[in-house]
């Protein structure tokens, strides 16, 4: 009989909880405002993170804060500036509800609420928050609140730590001073106690060998360039700027710390193409506590390595591995102003030789394809193109080939700094004849310039005819086209 009443006491309370949260989560009748904020918009990967908001309005009744896929409450970290004796909590997994149980149990004005939420070590990116609130006619308001959520990496195998971002890109846009930064961030574990699992975390970042250097990504070559033959180290700053200074407590007094390091690379004189590593390590200095971390380096053709601000030539290669599936990237300064290498830039040619078919395309810095060569029945490929910014931009040349054996390949970039103008001056792109008769004869002329610095020499003039037919019309129609 005990056991009976037990259980309808259990159904009974259900069946109240049900009634009270049922309209929360269900549909939204929008009729009143209320204010928030929120104590944090963003948080690291796999913490333990704490939330806190307050409430402004009038007559609310309600309040139900529901987290996304990725966080997990943690149970009895609730909390709420209102009394207990007229506000209660419950949850439903992720839906953490507060609702009044008595008439005083009503928000008029700002009140708070807060709790703990665990979040994936696999979350990264935007997440949404929603906050819905009830008021005393019964109305309902909802509104979702954006928390940024940074990928990290956790050390292995106690987790005493982890590192922000798990992957790290140096290029151009990292620039500082000339050289190539990135900023790691190592947190320590802060779910553990300081006085039991660990007194101090010395971090070591072992950029000091070989495992942890940036190697050749393309198999690229390493002429004139001896430090760049094994790989390319990096050089780490400490948060005082000092330079291989590997050694930082990040624990001492307040087990919540962070520790910056910031990697440098200062070899942009290496053979241009991407050089990468997956094994950079961070670890405790006093155990084998430790984490690796993924860094990619791109070295654009530039002056500094193959580029010739005489000739305006330059030079690239590599090897594609068997079966590969991602092509290579390799970047350069096309600005034709005096941002770019080569002042007065007014076209570029691209030719690719290779051991198999391969294809090569031309990337604007938006990622545009503006021309492309795919030519099948032979081993070399050649991009011209002409039509280059003012602004500064680096763009992309990309590679790609797909064979059971590997593909090597040489190519070189050709500037060129000839304009071709009327003979006012204005420069010209092309030559418009427009409608003419075959009995016709048209006399243009033109005038080649060489508007940089570039020592140019066997200049050949080469032209390209060819007839434009347009047709125009508002309706459907079919054409077939005849190709020779």
């Amino acid at each position: 009989m005990i056991e009976t009443k037990a259980k309808k006491i259990k159904l009974f309370f259900l069946i109240i909880l049900l009634v009270v949260t049922l309209p929360l989560i269900a549909g939204l009748a929008l009729g009143f405002n209320f204010d928030y904020t929120i104590s944090r918009t963003s948080t690291d990967a796999g913490v333990n993170e704490s939330f806190n908001f307050s409430i402004t309005g009038n007559n609310i009744t309600a309040v139900n804060i529901t987290l996304p896929t990725g966080f997990t409450f943690v149970s009895g970290s609730n909390g709420t500036s209102v009394s207990s004796s007229n506000m209660t909590f419950s949850n439903s997994g992720n839906i953490l509800m507060w609702y009044n149980v008595t008439e005083n149990g009503v928000i008029n004005g700002t009140d708070y609420f807060w709790f703990y939420a665990i979040v994936s070590k696999s979350a990264t990116g935007t997440y949404n928050i929603n906050i819905t609130t009830k008021n005393f006619t019964g109305q309902f308001n909802s509104t979702n609140v954006s928390i940024t959520v940074y990928e990290t990496v956790w050390s292995s195998p106690k987790e005493w730590f982890y590192v922000k971002p798990r992957m790290l890109r140096l290029n151009w846009t990292t620039t500082s001073n000339g050289w190539y930064v990135g900023n790691i961030t190592i947190v320590a574990n802060r779910s553990l106690n300081a006085s039991t699992d660990y007194t101090n975390i010395t971090i070591k970042v072992l950029n000091d060998t070989e495992t942890s250097w940036l190697m050749r990504n393309y198999s690229q070559s390493y002429p004139k360039f001896p430090i760049c033959r094994e790989g390319v180290p990096l050089i780490v700053r400490d948060v005082y700027g000092n330079e291989n200074n590997t050694y930082e407590y990040i624990n001492g007094s307040s087990f919540y710390n962070r520790t910056v390091f910031t990697l440098v690379n200062k070899h942009t004189e290496c053979y241009p193409g991407r050089y990468y590593t997956n094994t950079f390590t961070v670890q405790n200095y006093s155990s084998n506590e430790s984490v690796n971390l993924t860094i990619y380096l791109d070295i654009p053709i530039s002056v500094h390595n193959t580029l010739s601000n005489v000739t305006g030539l330059a030079s690239f290669d590599g090897r594609i591995s068997a079966n590969e599936s991602k092509y290579h990237s390799f970047f350069f300064n096309a600005t034709n102003s005096s941002f770019g290498e080569i002042v007065n830039a007014s076209g570029i040619m691209i030719n690719l030789s290779s051991s198999a078919d391969v294809d090569v395309f031309l990337f604007d810095n938006f990622g545009k394809m503006l021309a492309s060569s795919v030519n099948k029945t032979h081993n070399v490929e050649r991009i011209l193109y002409s039509y280059l910014p003012q602004s500064p931009a680096m763009w992309e040349i990309r590679i790609f080939g797909n064979s059971t054996s590997p593909i090597s390949y040489n190519g070189t970039l050709a500037f060129t700094t000839l304009v071709v103008e009327n003979i006012t001056g204005t420069a010209i792109k092309t030559l418009d004849f427009g409608d003419v008769n075959v009995s016709d004869n048209i006399t243009k002329s033109i005038v080649i310039t060489n508007k940089g610095s570039l020592t140019l020499s066997n200049i050949k003039e080469f032209i390209d005819l060819y007839a434009v037919k347009r047709f125009e019309g508002t309706i459907g129609k079919n054409f077939s086209l005849f190709v020779p």
